[in-house]
């Protein structure tokens, strides 16, 4: 997934004092099996799972916020338009999460407080054990799926 921080923005590469790339020499060492098949299967079931689960396209539409306001080349001087705008903002980001919440068959919020009252959770982190998941149940079809075998991790 996109990270919601900038690259260009932050970190040491941003400096004017940043040091040099540095490179390691790459160590010698045979390939126990290629894992391109593996690979392909468990991205092809992140992929499925990722097009219907609500906290993804949640994310997908907050990433697209940030990134809206970051490409922003002018902000306004004039308090009370400021005021509207971070109103605005919070409105939309409301709106998101009812988005999510009702696809989740959980209740609205009505405000943005309350929003930030609740506890986030994780779906990454979650996500992240799907695929790990995934990888356990290839571990007995990889050489059947590396033979030859189309089988879904499904």
């Amino acid at each position: 997934m996109p990270s919601l921080v900038d690259a260009s923005v932050v970190g040491e590469s941003t400096r004017e004092s940043a040091l040099p790339w540095d490179q390691i020499d790459a160590t010698a060492y045979t390939v126990d099996i290629e894992l391109d098949e593996a690979i392909h299967l468990i991205a092809q079931s992140h992929s499925l799972r990722a097009k219907t689960d609500p906290d993804f396209n949640f994310l997908i539409d907050e990433h697209a916020a940030f990134a809206d306001i970051r490409n922003q080349d002018t902000v306004s001087l004039n308090l009370e338009v400021r005021r509207q705008q971070q109103k605005k903002i919070r409105e939309e980001r409301l709106s998101r999460e009812n988005t999510r919440r009702a696809k989740h068959g959980l209740p609205a919020l009505d405000s943005i407080e309350a929003l930030e009252e609740l506890e986030n959770q994780d779906f990454i982190l979650q996500e992240a054990a799907q695929i790990v998941a995934d990888m356990a149940r290839l571990d007995g079809q990889v050489t059947a799926s590396l033979r030859g075998s189309s089988e879904s991790l499904n």
